[in-house]
C-alpha cells in the first residue's frame, strides 16, 4: 500500500508509491525517482569488511565510559566528528588505494610515493 504525503505532483509530495517511485525533497528541490532494489552481493571482500566493522563496533561497546570519554574529548573541535567516529577510524585499517574515482567514473591506477 502506498504511503505518501501531499499531492503526488506537488512540491509537498513525499513517500514511496507501489514500491516503484519515491518522492522526496532535499534542501532545494522536490525529487521523484525510480526506487532501486539493490541486491546484497555478499562477495568475500564485502563480508570481510562487514566483519571488521562489526568487530570495531563490538570493541567500542566493550569500552568503559571513562575510555569512551577519552575519545569524546579528542573529538571536540574536529568539525562534527564524534568520539565513536574517531575510534572506528583508528580501529579499522585504511584499505590501499588502487584507483581514483571522480564522481561515478574510475580513472586508471593511482600510485603514491616513489
Amino acid at each position: 500500500m502506498a504511503r505518501t504525503e501531499g499531492a503526488l505532483f506537488s512540491e509537498q509530495a513525499r513517500g514511496t508509491l507501489a514500491d516503484t517511485i519515491t518522492y522526496q525533497r532535499n534542501r532545494k528541490n522536490p525529487q521523484a525517482h525510480k526506487r532501486l532494489n539493490r541486491q546484497d552481493r555478499r562477495t568475500a571482500s564485502q563480508l570481510s569488511q562487514r566483519s571488521l566493522f562489526a568487530d570495531a563496533v563490538a570493541a567500542w561497546q566493550a569500552l568503559s565510559e571513562a575510555q569512551k570519554d577519552v575519545y569524546r574529548a579528542r573529538a571536540t573541535g574536529t568539525g562534527g566528528r564524534s568520539g565513536y567516529n574517531i575510534f572506528l577510524s583508528e580501529y579499522t585499517p585504511t584499505p590501499p588505494v588502487t584507483h581514483a574515482i571522480f564522481g561515478q567514473v574510475a580513472f586508471g591506477s593511482v600510485k603514491f610515493g616513489a
